[in-house]
């Protein structure tokens, strides 16, 4: 089933777009800084950009706030500036940001035909602690500490003491940072935050950096709260918090941020201690903790979680996907698939803690002994709420477990969810408070609209031979014994949804688990050409949709509307008036995945009040050479077709098929030669050619009605003879 990207998505990236591309604010002055510039490097132009990002700071510092400094793509190192060019060797040197200052990077530059183009993925500014310019790779991320050529690295590549979210720091990649000595300077390799610094941070990369202490990437310290929009922290280690460290009341807020591969003691992507930091959208991938919480872990921390992922995280002892102790969590439309910890709780292991879940996912989760799903441990308060907990796997409590070692015993409620793992899914080992109600547990459990039947998942998901797991569907099909099943006295609230971002309430009664079933609406739809040759080239297959008379075209989201849950709509217009709409999709895409004959093509999207819709036609696929006819191929080829014995300098050519306006031209060695041009023009220079090798050629001709495939020709050159 094709992933579809939320609203909501669509609104973040559209967001960073925004900000990414926006102009300096106005009246504020404009530095510039490129390593490359060799003008007169007052930061004035381009041209005469300061080399030295530590001299633009400098100049910012003592200028009219606001200001914009502009640096190129290049490495720059907090120990350089113009007095020292080669560097200090400064180990606590730092770029420290200031407030009413934006550092934006990824320009083109200096000597580039647009200089201020801008793509921080293609022109990487990257802001190194690495002053020695001598750091060797490690393939796994614990090695950076003790690595020898990061020994001279920067303590904290960048720093920010009592700032506000008017310093801004946009478009890096921050690395090389080595925070890898006692206190004071065992945190934050990649960036410091301390003394109430709240900084903004835009698309901005921590990746390898390390600390001895807490924050491999970051450490937000002493009440600091940055704002982190589209941030990636990879590859950074720790003893708490590889990837970023919260501490003493620090509250980052998080949008659309991933961790991944980033690795610690204790809270592999992030550690939070008396802190309560807000997430929403991230992602936390393949992180490990050799103790507790691979993707995340909480100590006396009241996090606040919103769709966002955890996924194939790994502890050594607990907490595969995230570890609490001592802490208040809020989970809502999260999911927690394929993490795993050699002992207890899988996916979350809780700890004196209380935790509301909420419209989550919780599969394939593995524990070696304990709650393969969630483990709570010595008075635990658990609300799970319309959640699935599915295939997750452990020798007692695939789903859920309680134990306590001072006869602490947890309160646990499962209301409206599916638990569904084979048996075996709830373990009670210290006489917890454990309420089902409404919820389908495999095996059955005493409470109130319990059942036990299959929920029937549209598909179910499967390791394979290789260890790695196969995502399923686990929305319900038509007919499940877990739709309108659940709390009958359950009021939704004002624009509630599900887990897909549907409303949580279609029928007068909810569904059980994380999805609520939406039966699709009936659409008429058409698909032109009714008949498609994939040996013809053109732009669009076009789809006219039309819908009951109780619906409106209108609210179709525009971009809901798919083919075959794998191609989405290029656009849609939608006449009102006809109640007629039109959808266009990419002929090359769409031919990617038909088969010769008949073949019946579902379309499918969803309109704004959630409601989905689903048609099908049936088209003819064919491939015929030749397009519209032969008089509208090119002919006449020179050389010949076959011919031999072609001098190394030859011109092609050939006739212009009928109509023609232009001419796609392929040519090579391989017997499906590459497209080389477009042209107007009826011969081609290929060359100097290589004797003895056949060449392949081709001219698809373009008119203003399609573009019709020309014969594949071939001739081989034999070198000139010797002169007499």
């Amino acid at each position: 089933m094709a992933t579809r990207t939320s609203l909501k998505a669509t609104m973040v990236t559209l967001l960073f777009v925004l900000v990414v591309g926006a102009p300096a604010a106005a009246g504020g002055q404009i530095i510039y800084v490129d390593d490359d510039a060799t003008g007169a490097n007052d930061g004035s132009s381009w041209e005469n950009a300061y080399n030295y990002l530590q001299d633009a700071l400098a100049d910012a510092s003592s200028t009219l706030k606001s200001v914009e400094i502009r640096v190129a793509e290049g490495i720059y190192t907090p120990d350089s500036d113009s007095a020292n060019p080669n560097g200090s060797g400064d180990r606590e040197a730092t770029f420290q940001l200031i407030n009413g200052v934006t550092l934006k990077g990824g320009y083109a530059g200096f000597g580039e035909p647009e200089p201020n183009a801008r793509d921080i993925n293609v022109y990487v500014t990257a802001l190194s602690g690495d002053l020695d310019g001598n750091d060797v790779e490690v393939n796994d991320p614990c090695d950076l500490l003790t690595e020898l050529s990061r020994a001279e690295n920067s303590y904290h590549v960048v720093t920010g003491s009592n700032m506000d979210s008017n310093a801004i720091l946009d478009g890096f990649s921050i690395t090389g940072g080595n925070a890898n000595v006692p206190w004071p300077d065992d945190w934050g390799g990649g960036m410091l935050n301390y003394d109430y610094s709240s900084p903004m941070l835009i698309g901005c990369t921590f990746a390898e950096n390390s600390a001895r202490n807490g924050g491999g990437g970051m450490r937000n310290h002493d009440y600091s709260s940055p704002i982190l929009i589209n941030c990636t922290f990879t590859g950074n280690t720790a003893r708490g918090g590889g990837g970023m460290n919260n501490t003493i009341y620090s509250n980052p807020i998080l949008t659309g941020c991933t961790f991944s591969e980033n690795t610690a003691d204790w809270g592999g992507g992030m550690d939070n201690y008396m802190s309560s930091p807000t997430l929403t959208e991230c992602n936390f991938r393949n992180n490990s903790a050799t103790g507790g919480g691979g993707g995340m872990g909480n100590y006396k921390s009241s996090p606040t979680l919103t769709e966002c992922n955890f996924r194939n995280n790994s502890a050594t002892v607990d907490g595969g996907g995230m570890i609490n102790w001592n802490s208040i969590l809020s989970l809502t439309n999260c999911t927690f698939i394929g993490n795993s910890a050699t002992s207890w709780g899988g996916g979350i292991l809780n700890r004196e803690s209380s935790m509301a879940v909420t419209n989550c996912i919780l599969i394939a989760n593995l524990a070696g002994e304990v709650g393969g799903g969630i483990w709570n441990y010595n008075d635990c308060k658990l609300m799970l709420t319309k959640c699935t907990v599915v295939a997750n796997s452990a020798p007692n409590g695939k789903a859920l477990a309680c134990d306590s070692d001072y006869k602490m015993p947890s309160r646990v409620n499962v209301n409206n969810c599916i638990l569904w793992d084979g048996g075996n899914e709830i373990w009670n080992e210290d006489r917890s408070t454990i309420t089902v109600t409404y919820s389908d547990v495999w095996g059955g459990w005493p409470g109130d609209g319990n059942i036990d039947a299959n929920p029937c998942f549209f598909e179910l998901g499967y390791w394979d031979p290789n260890g790695l797991w196969i995502d399923g569907d686990y929305h319900l099909q038509p007919g499940s014994p877990c739709i309108d099943a659940g709390d009958p006295d359950y009021i939704a609230e004002p624009n509630e949804t599900d887990l897909d971002g549907n409303p949580r309430l279609i029928d007068c009664r909810i569904d059980m688990g994380a999805y609520e079933y939406m039966p699709s609406i009936p659409a008429e739809v058409r698909i032109t050409p009714s008949t498609i040759n994939l040996a013809i080239k053109s732009e669009w297959i076009t789809c006219y949709i039309r819908l009951p008379e109780a619906y409106n075209l209108g609210d179709i989201e525009s971009n809901s509307v798919f083919l075959d849950d794998s191609v989405q709509a290029e656009s849609l217009l939608v006449d009102e008036q006809k109640q007629v709409a039109t959808a266009r999709f990419s002929r090359q895409e769409v031919q990617s995945i038909l088969d010769i004959g008949k073949v019946e093509l579902k379309i499918d999207g969803w309109l704004k009040d959630g409601n989905g819709f689903q048609g099908t036609d049936v088209i003819t696929v064919i491939h015929k050479g030749g397009g519209v006819s032969s008089k509208h191929q090119a002919s006449e080829p020179n050389p010949p077709d076959g011919a031999t014995g072609v001098d190394i300098y030859v011109n092609l050519s050939w006739t212009a098929g009928y109509a023609a306006i232009s001419h796609d031209v392929y040519f090579g060695t391989s017997g499906d030669p590459p497209f080389v041009c477009n042209q107007n023009a009826t011969t081609f220079d290929p060359g100097t050619l290589t004797s003895y090798t056949t060449y392949y050629w081709r001219i698809d001709e373009v008119n203003k009605w399609t573009i019709t495939t020309g014969q594949i020709w071939s001739f081989t050159p034999y070198p000139p003879p010797p002169p007499p």
